[in-house]
């Protein structure tokens, strides 16, 4: 009627070992006894899987029974009296039992120090990695508002450098403008537009051959590109069309931009109003040829005269 069956640790004669003996009736499906079926638990197997276990200098581990808490088994051996182990003389142990509907129940003691020195180690490694991330967050915070502090100033100065070049670009008396790779216009001064007597809004994005008279645009595009293509500074004299249809002499300067491989990415072009200088020179060169017109009658005269006077004068002689 009892059921499965412990009985003490006891030795055994062949082998010389600890063993526990455990036994169970056995009954046919109508409750008829008809055996026992026993078996024999060897306590050296517990004893070599509680010595694989880190117990530290001062732990131990023990079977006990649950009925008069008697020890079966224990490692480390007790040899310093109850409840202790060699070397927790004098230390605190911490007991934890993990009890089981079996008659026997394990009992684990640790030394608490050496259960907080680690709970302080792992505290102590979590703080210091935490204070860690955290000063690297805070260095690379840091370091981003330094980054964005030194763009905006790069931003600020960038904007002062481009009002000045406006503010300088818009006092000389020479015409500047931009093109892009493509041939449109992407900046022009104040002179530029006096020159060509256009506003801005009709020059930005359009093409510099607008300026040009439809029928002269494809050989002032060939001229052009025969030399920007040389990569250098070139100057050249060409006529365009105003706003209101007049026709304007210009000198202009051209330098090609090129990036790190050599590849175009625009002009700049620099071109002064001539046409004063073309009409004074058309009256100049007027002026000259009426000159020698003149000078061409006198001529004329004195030599009729000269004939005039020598035919008295051979008479007389």
């Amino acid at each position: 009627q009892a059921g499965l069956v412990f009985c003490e640790a006891v030795s055994s004669v062949p082998l010389g070992r600890q063993m526990v003996a455990v036994a169970r009736a056995l009954r046919d499906e109508h409750g008829r006894f008809f055996g026992v079926v026993h078996g024999l638990i060897e306590l050296e197997y517990y004893r070599r899987q509680f010595q694989s276990l880190d117990l530290g200098s001062a732990g131990y581990i023990a079977l006990r029974r649950s009925a008069d808490d008697a020890l079966v088994m224990r490692w480390p051996e007790p040899v310093d009296g109850p409840g202790e182990s060699s070397g927790a003389v004098g230390r605190r142990i911490v007991g934890v039992q993990f009890m089981a509907s079996y008659p026997f129940y394990l009992e684990v003691g640790l030394a608490r120090d050496e259960v907080l020195a680690g709970w302080r180690k792992q505290a102590l490694a979590v703080g210091i990695t935490t204070l860690l991330l955290l000063a690297l967050f805070g260095a690379l915070l840091l370091r981003l508002w330094r980054m964005r502090a030194r763009e905006a100033a790069m931003l600020a100065t960038l904007t002062r450098s481009e009002a000045q070049f406006r503010m300088l670009a818009d006092m000389v008396p020479v015409g500047i403008a931009h093109i892009d790779a493509s041939g449109s216009y992407t900046y022009v001064n104040e002179r530029y537009l006096e020159v060509t007597g256009r506003r801005s809004d009709e020059l930005l994005g359009r093409s510099w051959l607008s300026l040009f008279p439809l029928g002269e645009r494809a050989e002032i595009e060939r001229a052009w590109r025969g030399r920007a293509d040389r990569r250098a500074a070139f100057v050249w004299e060409y006529r365009f069309v105003r706003r209101d249809g007049r026709l304007v002499d210009v000198l202009g300067e051209a330098r090609t931009e090129t990036d790190a491989n050599g590849k175009v990415r625009g002009y700049l072009v620099a071109q002064t109003d001539i046409t004063p200088r073309k009409e004074a020179e058309a009256e100049l060169l007027a002026a000259k040829q009426q000159a020698e017109r003149a000078n061409q009658v006198k001529t004329r005269f004195l030599a009729a005269a000269r004939h005039d006077l020598r035919q008295p004068i051979q008479a007389i002689n």
